[in-house]
């Protein structure tokens, strides 16, 4: 399914966004900020193409962001900051994947767990 844009802000007691499992595609800006209990991002499994920034920020407790495996393209920018549980390693698979699609985007990506 095609939806608008998404934010997913300030929810503190959200632990996963299964309830997403049909999105594919975003025609605009998809950002998941300060979301303390928010562990994964699997519910995103189905989505491939964001028309727009990927920011992801804030979430104290995700741990990686492999429910992103089907994303191949950002029109945008992606922006991963201040994930303290969230696993470099993961980001940097995303990141590869990306730039395998032909990503060349701006791309932040800091304050997140190093060594995992």
């Amino acid at each position: 399914s095609l939806i608008g844009g998404l934010t997913i802000r300030s929810n503190a007691v959200l632990t996963n966004v299964d309830g997403l499992a049909s999105l594919s595609t975003s025609a605009d800006d998809i950002t998941i900020a300060d979301n303390a209990a928010l562990t994964d991002v699997d519910g995103l499994a189905s989505l491939s193409f964001i028309l727009g920034d990927l920011d992801i920020g804030e979430n104290a407790s995700l741990q990686n962001v492999d429910g992103l495996s089907a994303l191949s393209s950002i029109s945008g920018g992606l922006t991963i900051v201040d994930n303290p549980a969230l696993c470099v390693s993961s980001i940097d698979a995303l990141l590869l994947r990306l730039a395998g699609f032909g990503y060349a985007g701006a791309t932040a990506v800091t304050g997140n767990a190093p060594g995992c």
